[in-house]
């Protein structure tokens, strides 16, 4: 894949513009959080038929969220890559249908153990749960919280590690505000292990971020 400009024809309601972007395979979690970042959804990773060392990360925009700007800011973030001597490197942008990107994420977001005993699961995948397992099953969508970002992943270990350290008692429970809730992942969690007084608040925009708030009464 090779960079270059990227003229965006007129386009309808259900396009979206696909960005995928080639990085060495130990930096996939650092290029997957910066373009979680930066797009404010979710990513999709491919292993296979990529360069050799290599990964693809897939980000998506809505047509008017992607400009000369952003263009820039993703050619700026390859050079300073480069400038460590990483390789392969590659950027390609190209439209794509509404009903590509739905397809895209059921065939690459497979069940996951992000915790010790948190596992999440797309309703189209099977699972059979361990002894000590707690599974979730989302839709992802297009929405931030799939388990993967950094600050999600935290958040479900801290009430993990709550959980194991003070768990609920009968008319003591925890109360939980779950800040940016996105698909609703750790408030999902939190039900899960049984915290009462749940609230969530709002839906995910690119300047939320998700987050656990913890009080016993």
């Amino acid at each position: 894949m090779a960079g270059g400009d990227y003229n965006l024809p007129n386009m309808a309601q259900e396009t979206w513009i696909e960005v995928r972007v080639i990085v060495p395979a130990r930096m996939q979690e650092e290029a997957s959080l910066f373009l979680t970042d930066f797009s404010g959804r979710g990513v999709i990773i491919e292993e296979e038929n990529v360069p050799a060392g290599g990964v693809v990360i897939r980000a998506f925009f809505q047509p008017e969220e992607y400009g000369d700007w952003q263009r820039q800011e993703l050619q700026d973030y390859l050079k300073r890559l480069s400038s460590y001597e990483l390789s392969p490197l590659g950027l390609e942008v190209r439209q794509v249908a509404a009903e590509d990107w739905a397809e895209a994420w059921k065939a690459h977001f497979k069940a996951v153990k992000l915790t010790g005993h948190v596992v999440i699961r797309p309703p189209w995948e099977e699972y059979a749960a361990q002894p000590g397992e707690t599974v979730i099953t989302i839709y992802p969508g297009m929405a931030f919280g799939t388990g993967r970002h950094a600050s999600t992943l935290l958040c479900l270990k801290a009430l993990e590690q709550v959980w194991e350290e003070q768990p609920p008692r009968f008319g003591n429970p925890w109360q939980v505000l779950d800040v940016g809730t996105g698909t609703g992942i750790l408030a999902l969690a939190a039900a899960r292990y049984q915290a009462l007084g749940l609230h969530q608040t709002g839906f995910l925009t690119q300047e939320d971020w998700g987050a656990l708030i913890f009080r016993r009464p």
